[in-house]
């Protein structure tokens, strides 16, 4: 089970583009001389800026004075707190990281630019884009039937409403993602190969992309029976991915889409089943939850065998990137209320959770059980 999960974190060591601070300014960026700006951050202490922060693109940018008040050139650690003052902030971020690439781009601009990318919090491991931005590579959604199971299977021919609607669009996403998960795990194996893996992770890799197949399936149909009408994928634009040949960014990959993002998916299924009114979609979803849960433990395989085997840079990068999004972890975790109120679960509905429930299922998943195995890992 899958949700649109966007960008990530690069290697949190990057260094940052050089470029003097001493360059002109353009006018297309923020004012250097704007009056100070301030903000509270959770703490009620006030975060002042000796100007304002903006956004570029995807991006959220500072000037170097603030993105670093050491006087040292933009360095690793993400300013969570100023940037939290820049206007038109995402909804559920982990935190934030220096893009290296950004920063260059920016600083033709603005000669002191600091531009960090938003860590998101994410379900499940699909497909994604070869750039920065890492974007979930979905197909097209088709009418065909090779992709459904028996017509009726997990539900009845029901009149059309808008709450059937509803659920279905919200299965078809699912589908094109776990369709899209499929092919990431095709990708991992090709990047364990590529490293030297023990045969066991390459194994477990394509055992993997078979399960995701499989839910893939079954999403389909249950949006079909829901729909009426048999849906599928189209064709599947792989070649705007690309293969991880180093140790850091296949790294990168299983810990925010593996060790939290599948962890995620199989909490939520798992919770979804509890309380589905279907009995035949809560025996799929347990399913679904048991798998995701297996592949959480794969990317966790992953992540401590690169501990033993990349390179020692590669290890103290990778060091630094567990040490950061887990710190980003816990951050999110207070901004979004770490006492949330007690209510039981709603009724999953054709095997969908509200959303309120869905954040709480979250919210404990990454307090209870994402950290800890953080933890461990960095430990």
């Amino acid at each position: 089970m899958t949700s649109d999960p966007t960008a990530t974190a690069q290697a949190t060591t990057a260094t940052s583009p050089t470029a003097t601070s001493e360059a002109t300014e353009v006018a297309t960026g923020p004012d250097p001389a704007a009056t100070t700006t301030s903000a509270t951050t959770t703490e009620g202490s006030a975060v002042r800026l000796r100007r304002p922060g903006w956004k570029s693109g995807a991006n959220y940018c500072l000037g170097r004075s603030d993105a670093n008040p050491s006087g040292k050139d933009c360095g690793t650690i993400p300013p969570f707190d100023a940037l939290r003052t820049i206007p038109d902030q995402p909804n559920g971020m982990y935190g934030f990281e220096l893009d290296p690439d950004a920063t260059s781009a920016e600083r033709k601009k603005i000669a002191d630019a600091c531009c960090f990318r938003v860590i998101r919090p994410r379900l499940g491991r699909p497909l994604r884009t070869g750039d920065s931005e890492r974007t979930p590579i979905r197909a097209e959604i088709v009418r065909r039937p090779e992709w459904t199971e028996d017509t009726g299977r997990f539900l009845a021919a029901g009149a059309p409403s808008e709450e059937r609607r509803a659920a279905a669009r919200a299965w078809i996403d699912d589908a094109l993602l776990e369709h899209a998960s499929a092919a990431e795990f095709a990708r991992l194996s090709l990047s364990l190969l590529a490293l030297g893996a023990p045969p066991e992770l390459v194994r477990q890799a394509h055992e993997a992309a078979l399960d995701e197949l499989r839910h893939a399936t079954i999403a389909f149909s249950i949006a079909s029976d829901l729909e009426g009408a048999p849906v599928g994928p189209g064709t599947l634009p792989v070649e705007r991915s690309r293969v991880d040949t180093d140790f850091v960014s296949l790294v990168e990959a299983c810990l925010l889409d593996g060790c939290i993002g599948e962890m995620l998916a199989s909490l939520e299924a798992a919770t979804a089943a509890e309380h589905c009114d279907v009995p035949t979609i809560r025996e799929a979803l347990t399913s679904i939850a048991d798998d995701e849960a297996k592949h959480a433990g794969l990317a966790y395989a992953i992540v401590t065998w690169a501990l033993e085997a990349a390179p020692l840079e590669a290890r103290r990068t990778i060091a630094g990137m567990l040490q950061t999004v887990r710190a980003a972890l816990v951050q999110e975790l207070e901004l979004t209320n770490a006492e949330r109120p007690e209510r039981p679960v709603s009724v999953a509905t054709w095997g969908r959770l509200d959303p309120t429930d869905a954040a709480r299922v979250h919210h404990a998943c990454v307090k209870d059980v994402v950290l800890p195995l953080l933890s461990a890992l960095a430990a």
